[in-house]
């Protein structure tokens, strides 16, 4: 089951201006009777304004989700550890950047090892949520996942990098991405 709820915004190009469809948008809360939806696999909330709600931690119990997209849907603090439960997770996209403010959202982790429930994972974008505040490693969380193919960790305020990667098998990415200015590296 496909539940796609994405705001779309549409960009006129004679003016070169955005209309926003802001009476589109889901609102401040997501109700937990998405939970009863047994077969749910595809959860599209992108684009919506959540107004810098936490993401709900039973998203972490819908166990049959294959696709996971909350990009820029203004949520904030602590991404849940309960998305580590979602194991038939392939797509996840997290990215915290905020369309209205044209800036990053106040999202962080505090702990990155839920990343290793994430073992069927192919794509995972964190950008923008700051893993600076993380307890453990963050290479050794990503290196969990044996079937990631892309990463993104654009502006993740990262300023370590391992000196060395000995421990490091990340052979099927295929892409790595550190880009923005808030990753810098020593």
């Amino acid at each position: 089951m496909k539940l796609d709820l994405k705001t779309l915004r549409f960009k006129r190009d004679y003016e070169a201006d955005v209309v926003a469809l802001s009476s589109t948008y889901l609102g401040a809360q997501i109700s937990d009777s998405l939970l009863d939806l047994k077969y749910l696999n595809y959860l599209d909330l992108s684009m919506n304004n959540f107004q810098k709600i936490s993401i709900p931690s039973f998203i972490g119990s819908l166990e049959k989700l294959t696709y996971l997209n909350l990009r820029g849907a203004a949520f904030s603090g602590m991404v849940p550890p309960h998305l580590g439960n979602l194991s038939n997770l392939r797509h996840l996209d997290l990215f915290a950047w905020s369309h209205a403010r044209q800036s990053c959202q106040d999202s962080w982790v505090s702990n990155i090892n839920w990343l290793s429930g994430l073992s069927s994972l192919e794509y995972l974008n964190l950008g923008c949520v700051n893993l600076g505040k993380a307890t453990t490693d963050w290479m050794q969380a990503v290196n969990t996942i044996p079937s990631l193919v892309e990463l993104t960790l654009l502006g993740c305020q990262l300023s370590t990098f391992p000196q060395s990667l000995p421990f490091v098998n990340l052979t099927s990415l295929s892409q790595y991405i550190f880009l923005g200015s808030a990753n810098t590296f020593y």
